[in-house]
């Protein structure tokens, strides 16, 4: 519990902060009570501004996708990388607020990968980011790979765009709920 609330309290302060800075409107979602859905864009967020330096930033915009692995696109019931911008984040926004309805459809997005370390714990997550049109907002969802891939050898770097696949589903932790794409693999 105290672990979760320590994640909150970051991200709630890196929220308000972001929004302050980046004038993203008043759809302020940190502000999370108990049983509350979140994603664990609302975790990572403190975690990408952290590590975006302008190194980082360069290699995101010239980062090739790690090898791909061709899939068939009837395999993905919600196929965000054939959406625009706006509607891929709005999309994952509706994931967030209405995840019941998302259980169990596969997902393909595309975005920049971030992995968070929690220390006290010692679990590392891992999503898949997207930005608004504007670049000020993020959404992003927590994914876990299948057991083909070895951490960090198979992992792409933080940043990098990726395009991930998986079932979408939630699970809960210290009264929360998180959104995961589970089975998930890199294409």
């Amino acid at each position: 519990m105290q672990n979760s609330l320590k994640k909150i309290i970051a991200v709630a302060f890196f929220c308000a902060l972001a929004m302050t800075l980046a004038g993203c409107g008043s759809e302020n979602t940190s502000g999370r009570t108990a049983n509350q859905t979140i994603g664990v864009n609302d975790v990572l967020e403190a975690r990408m501004t952290e590590g975006m330096t302008a190194e980082t930033e360069q290699t995101v915009q010239t980062t090739i996708p790690v090898e791909k692995e061709e899939k068939d696109d009837a395999e993905a019931d919600i196929d965000l990388t054939k959406l625009s911008s706006t509607m891929v984040y709005s999309e994952v926004y509706n994931m967030t607020v209405s995840p019941d309805e998302y259980i169990g459809k596969t997902v393909k997005m595309e975005g920049l990968f971030f992995s968070y370390y929690e220390e006290t714990t010692g679990n590392r997550y891992f999503s898949c980011i997207v930005q608004d049109a504007t670049a000020c907002c993020a959404q992003g969802i927590e994914f876990v790979f299948t057991e083909d891939y070895s951490y960090p050898d198979d992992y792409p770097t933080d940043g990098e765009l990726i395009t991930v696949i998986g079932t979408f589903d939630t699970y809960s932790e210290d009264d929360f709920i998180f959104l995961t794409l589970r089975n998930a693999e890199l294409i």
